[in-house]
């Protein structure tokens, strides 16, 4: 009796090994693990997000499968909000040879489409992140970092840049029959928004970034008439 309820029924043989099973289901893990991490570094990543990104081989796996895009990435969802419209990253540089040298993401004709699209969610990214003091100057700094091993490779070292994070606002209607010609230009300067500029610069062999402060983020200096006036306040008491 005992021998026979030990043994195996015929479902239970035809089954793969306890090992072999064991294997898969870890592979599985492994698998959603990526695919968990693929997602939530896709969208407003957070610091965990990004620092398990660079756990050894998740990035290349997440690559090769082709599984590095979020869903709103590969489709135009617009509700008419600041945060549907395009985002761009501008990058200007200047080498030590007297070259100059001008970037844009996404680059313009870019082709195939699947190519500017991974742009485009890179200068998206960026622009999500302008807010965040912490991360802002991730995407930026990669960016400038990604140029300068580029041009060092050709032989050329940067002396400084600048880069800058900008959204192009949607046009209002009644722009369209504007007389001004710049009002009638969708892609008019007059409708970018600055998110994020910092200057590029070389220090110890490493590029850093320097961020540039809008006047209205720093406070402004006392006027010579304000401290003598202060001064001689202090005096008569």
């Amino acid at each position: 009796m005992t021998a026979s309820s030990s043994s195996p029924t015929p479902a239970e043989a035809a089954l793969p090994g306890q090992m072999t099973r064991t294997i898969v289901s870890f592979l599985l893990f492994v698998h959603f693990f990526a695919l968990m991490v693929a997602v939530a570094s896709n969208w407003s990543p957070s610091p965990l997000a990004l620092r398990l990104r660079r756990v050894p081989f998740l990035l290349e796996y997440l690559q090769f499968l082709d599984m590095d895009q979020s869903y709103i990435g590969l489709f135009n969802l617009h509700d008419g909000l600041p945060e549907d419209t395009d985002a761009v990253v501008e990058i200007d540089l200047k080498f030590r040879d007297g070259t100059e040298e001008h970037a844009i993401y996404p680059p313009a004709g870019l082709w195939p489409r699947q190519r500017r699209q991974h742009y485009a969610r890179l200068a998206e990214t960026a622009a999500d992140l302008s807010e965040n003091q912490d991360l802002q100057s991730i995407v930026p700094q990669a960016i400038a970092a990604h140029l300068a091993e580029k041009a060092s490779a050709e032989g050329k070292k940067i002396r400084s840049g600048d880069i800058r994070v900008r959204r192009l606002l949607l046009q209002p209607i009644e722009a369209v029959e504007s007389s001004l010609a710049n009002e009638r230009d969708p892609r008019s300067e007059t409708y970018f928004r600055k998110l994020y500029e910092a200057h590029v610069l070389l220090a110890g062999g490493r590029v850093q970034l320097l961020k540039v402060e809008e006047a209205q983020d720093v406070a402004p200096a006392a006027s010579s008439s304000e401290e003598s006036g202060q001064s001689a306040g202090k005096q008569g008491k």
